[in-house]
């Protein structure tokens, strides 16, 4: 007997009956009260259910999907054969995370790519350097700076890094299972499944509106 369950029911109700108005052994009423505790099992589980559905952490299924609809919009779908557990922390991760800040940019990009950006405000002297400031320095490898290009920022995306098949032997070579270069080959070994759109859209999520925001997409 578990609380909420059809005997648990049954035997509340029982328990508020007054005393020596009914025998011990009353079949009728039994299934009387059987019925009643049917149906109120029916609203408990009910109950239960609507309460896990409504929080994000124990959601399910087609209502996770409703909650990152009503939080997001399209901003954030469930990809392709995408779990529950990995669809809840991706929508965890965009409600929760900050936002309109360069920090913001950084950590939007490395959550979906694994990977961290480069970016680069010209007229931010800690990213173009100058006088007296660490920096790239004059003809090497970074950026002019520019106070004409105020509230910009230029940024370096990275794909996620894919596998391969290249390390895995071939059908009918030499191999084991489960050890040496022996292995099922998927089709995620070889693909992401996080598109340029993908990168693209978490950069509009996270920008300040009054910054224009230039990306470049590298693999």
């Amino acid at each position: 007997m578990a609380i909420g369950d059809q005997t648990d029911i049954q035997r509340r109700l029982t328990s508020l009956l007054p005393r020596g108005w009914f025998a011990d052994d009353a079949p009728v009423l039994s299934a009387l009260l059987q019925g009643f505790a049917a149906s109120l099992n029916f609203a408990f589980n009910l109950l239960s259910e609507v309460r896990r559905q409504s929080r994000i952490r124990t959601a399910t299924g087609a209502s996770l999907d409703l909650i990152a609809w009503d939080f997001l919009g399209p901003r954030l779908l469930r990809k392709p054969n995408q779990t529950d557990a990995a669809f809840r922390a991706q929508i965890l991760a965009s409600v929760l995370r900050p936002r309109s800040t360069r920090q913001a940019i950084i950590q939007a990009l490395t959550d979906l790519t694994q990977r961290v950006p480069s970016l680069v405000e010209v007229w931010r002297p800690a990213d173009v350097g100058g006088y007296g400031i660490a920096g790239p320095a004059y003809s090497v490898a970074g950026a002019y700076g520019s106070l004409s290009l105020a509230n910009t920022v230029f940024v370096t995306a990275f794909r996620p890094t894919r596998g391969s098949f290249s390390g895995l032997c071939g059908y009918r070579t030499v191999g084991g299972y489960g050890s040496g270069t022996m292995a099922y080959g998927q089709a995620r070994l070889i693909t992401s499944g996080i598109t340029d759109q993908d990168i693209y859209a978490a950069v509009e999520s996270v920008r300040p509106v009054s910054t224009t925001v230039w990306v470049a997409i590298s693999s």
